[in-house]
């Protein structure tokens, strides 16, 4: 705190101290403190990203989203809000939320085709509307970034791929 009060146009404390907070579970400052860089920050993308992971754990996605939207008009060519996007949109179990997640997915690997959570997603996504190949060369794509990721390699057991 001392950092941020002897620096206050610096976003850089003010979100690491939003990291710090958010470790030790005080989301409401948090928050704060990555709203602040945000505002004060050339490049806010990254702090409005993590608000909006925040708002989720506090079971607010219409504020996540509200953020995760904020963060892509600030950086379009930042793929984690998509992943965030995309992820709520599965959540929603709907056609138009697949749909949303297909479209989250795509604008993510459009800037980072080895996007792990990207490709996971759209794998899940073209499995819900039947794409059973298209889903499985997803998840491939999701291992091959990743070999570590479990939920890829879960979800393709799951489809015996």
């Amino acid at each position: 705190r001392r950092v941020c009060a002897l620096d206050p146009a610096n976003p850089s404390p003010l979100f690491f101290l939003g990291e710090i907070l958010a470790e030790r579970g005080n989301i409401a400052d948090a928050i704060a403190n990555y709203r602040r860089s945000a505002q004060i920050s050339s490049h806010p993308a990254s702090a409005l990203n993590e608000i909006g992971q925040l708002e989720m754990q506090q079971g607010n996605p219409a504020a996540a989203m509200a953020d995760f939207h904020a963060a892509i008009s600030a950086d379009p060519d930042f793929p984690a809000p998509h992943d965030n996007l995309s992820s709520i949109a599965l959540e929603q179990s709907t056609d138009a939320g697949t749909r949303e997640a297909i479209a989250q997915c795509q604008a993510a690997l459009a800037v980072d085709p080895d996007d792990v959570a990207a490709n996971n997603n759209l794998g899940i996504a073209e499995s819900r509307e039947g794409n059973i190949p298209a889903a499985i060369a997803c998840f491939h794509r999701a291992l091959r970034a990743d070999p570590d990721s479990q939920a890829a390699r879960d979800n393709l057991k799951r489809l015996g791929g």
